[in-house]
This record gives structure tokens, C-alpha cells and sequence, in this order.
């Protein structure tokens, strides 16, 4: 597909997408654990639209049974 970038001109998608995921957890009594995730996305972009970056933080308690 043909899209305008940034300068405004039509020119073919072009992103680099970039990912980072990041996880801790510590086992606590009674079978539970409890877990903090982080993951981060970068995408560049030559269409303004498609450059952008997220971050999401999670916190997880588990029980196994």
C-alpha cells in the first residue's frame, strides 16, 4: 500500500517495530506467587500514523493448585 510520510509525499510503509518484555516473580506461602511484568514497544515509522511507543506494566498474583 501507498501512504504520505512524513514530508507529505506517497511513499511505501517503512517501520521498525522494537520489543522489550520484562518479568520478576517471588514464590509466596500457600501456593500464591506474585509476579510484576513490564513490556515496551517502539515503532518508527515513515507514516507519522504508525510511529508510536507503549508501555504496559503488569501485576500478577498466581495460585497453583
Amino acid at each position: 500500500m501507498i501512504f504520505l510520510d512524513d514530508a507529505g509525499q506517497l511513499s511505501p510503509r517503512r517501520d521498525t517495530e522494537q520489543d522489550i518484555f520484562f518479568q520478576i516473580a517471588k514464590p509466596l506461602p500457600h501456593n500464591l506467587a506474585l509476579a510484576l511484568q513490564y513490556q515496551g514497544v517502539l515503532n518508527s515509522s515513515n507514516i507519522p500514523v504508525y510511529n508510536y511507543s507503549k508501555n504496559v506494566f503488569t501485576t500478577l498474583l498466581t495460585w497453583t493448585y
